[in-house]
């Protein structure tokens, strides 16, 4: 037989999520930064996105894009 009371349950973990909501705008100016960082012989395109708080998928698309 299914119990269809609502208990309160009690709640054992909270996870809080931090950083940016929603989209982030870039200027140009710092777009062309991290571009050019992954341009660099050797720069590992998806360590670059990490670094300045983006998507490897974001990073591909701009170079694609430049």
């Amino acid at each position: 037989m299914l119990d269809h009371k609502l208990e309160p349950k009690t709640v054992r973990r909270v996870e809080v999520i931090t950083g940016p909501g929603g989209r982030r705008r870039f200027a140009n100016d710092e777009k062309g930064r991290i571009i050019e960082a992954a341009l660099v012989p050797g720069a590992v395109v998806s360590a670059v996105a990490r670094q300045n708080g983006l998507t490897p998928q974001q990073l591909f698309t701009w170079l694609r894009q430049a």
